[in-house]
């Protein structure tokens, strides 16, 4: 494996510790291979890069912050994107308008969205993909398959096929396309990380994260002995 060491500035801007970021590269040499973080972001965003030739993108807002600083939209367009879009239903609505005039010709979009595709994000999804006329629908998300498991359903055993939420994510897409035999694709990539400076990253997904307070502590607590019941 590939260790990524970055690093975080406490909050007294005096202490400094290493922060290790594994990725899926192999090792050379059976010695494992240090990178800058700036180097780990873009070779993620490259991937993304990847798949956006001749589709529509829609993106949302944390993950549109973090390619600001790996590339930006320019990216997205010298990839061959045909147009960038935020990931809302509002743009749903704008899908619907140009198909009922007939003019809805993209058959290929990609979504990037930084957080679980549960709940709103689920939503808007589904939306934009029901008001569109699209055959080969690109799902790229920064959020590990066992997140989704927790996030559907409020708890995850070790033992879980993690793989299971995203394959329950592609055939529910496929419906929404109206056609089982379209191509769904569903990738987890560690899209989260702003490298501000070469001691410095942020992680704009996670903005609102705030301490655990007693309330949080018992709910954890709860789940924790939910999991682990004899």
């Amino acid at each position: 494996m590939l260790e990524i060491i970055g690093r975080i500035i406490d909050l007294n801007g005096t202490k400094i510790r290493p922060a290790l970021f594994p990725t899926l590269l192999p090792e050379t040499d059976n010695r494992k291979m240090v990178v800058p973080l700036y180097q780990f972001c873009q070779l993620w965003w490259r991937e993304v890069f990847k798949k956006v030739k001749m589709a529509v993108v829609f993106i949302d807002n944390p993950a549109s912050e973090c390619l600001h600083w790996n590339g930006d939209v320019v990216g997205l367009f010298s990839a061959g994107a045909v147009s960038v879009k935020e990931f809302s239903s509002f743009e749903s609505l704008i899908a619907d308008t140009i198909a009922q005039c007939g003019a809805n010709s993209q058959k290929k979009a990609v979504f990037i969205t930084c957080g679980p595709v549960h709940t709103t994000s689920r939503t808007i999804l589904r939306d934009i993909i029901q008001a569109s006329s699209f055959e080969y629908c690109v799902l790229i998300t920064a959020a590990h398959p066992s997140v989704h498991q927790l996030a559907k359903y409020g708890a995850r055993r070790e033992t879980s096929n993690d793989m299971a939420a995203f394959h329950s994510l592609e055939e529910d897409m496929l419906q929404w396309m109206g056609n089982m035999n379209f191509t769904v694709e569903v990738f987890y990539f560690p899209l989260f990380v702003v490298p501000a400076t070469e001691t410095l990253f942020l992680t704009p997904p996670f903005s609102e994260l705030f301490p655990l307070v007693d309330c949080d502590l018992f709910h954890v607590r709860e789940q924790y002995q939910l999991l682990h019941r004899n």
